[in-house]
């Protein structure tokens, strides 16, 4: 789906990060005023148990969101101890974009 704007954020599932992503989302789609269309790309780390269908994503449907979690080779391929951080790094630089404002940023969690 080409889009106007496409944001690329690496996240963890966990109830801190879902919620980062909620209001990141959230005040993008009240304040941006972002020309065209947009929307948020999720790389997803693999340590969580967590689905699509968790209670705590059920804002996702509601706006132009989308979910990818790290191929599970490349997860695999890491040391213990970095996944979370260099696998999301790697591969949410692997996404062909057809946005014409491509951005990739990063939340910060206090855990």
């Amino acid at each position: 789906m080409e889009v106007s704007t496409e944001i690329h954020v690496p996240i963890s599932l966990n109830t801190n990060f879902a919620n980062m992503s909620y209001f990141l989302v959230k005040s993008i789609a009240a304040n941006a005023a972002l020309p065209g269309d947009w929307r948020v790309v999720f790389t997803v780390s693999r340590d969580t148990d967590w689905d699509l269908d968790h209670p705590n994503l059920a804002w996702a449907k509601d706006y132009p969101v989308e979910f990818r979690w790290v191929d599970q080779a490349q997860w695999d391929a890491l040391p213990t101890g970095v996944h979370q951080y260099i696998s999301t790094l790697l591969q949410r630089h692997t996404y062909p974009t057809f946005a014409r404002w491509p951005a990739i940023v990063s939340l910060s969690s206090p855990d």
